[in-house]
């Protein structure tokens, strides 16, 4: 199963050539383990793309410096597309009898 952080380990693993995966990079996104992987995701493609609705259109084709399809594109919103319709605002709880 893909999740957020294997992606990271992909992309990071395609930049450094599959070579070492450690990274030292202090600009990188995806290095700043203060946030989630969801939102080290995002900021990395904000970063890339420079505003909110150039990610929502991204097609995630990377060109620079070998051409590849972006292993970070299907988590770019900050969302995981693996739990989409799971809870979230438009679930409801009712109260049992007697409560």
């Amino acid at each position: 199963m893909t999740t957020p952080a294997k992606v990271i380990k992909d992309e990071c693993r395609w930049c450094k050539n599959g070579n070492q995966f450690t990274c030292e990079s202090e600009v990188c996104a995806l290095n700043n383990k203060s946030l989630s992987s969801l939102k080290r995701i995002r900021s990395h493609c904000l970063d890339c793309v420079q505003t909110s609705p150039e990610v929502t259109v991204c097609e995630g084709n990377v060109l620079f410096p070998t051409p590849h399809k972006c292993h970070l594109w299907g988590y770019r919103s900050g969302r995981n597309p693996k739990r989409k319709g799971m809870g979230g605002k438009g679930v409801r709880f009712t109260k049992k009898e007697g409560d």
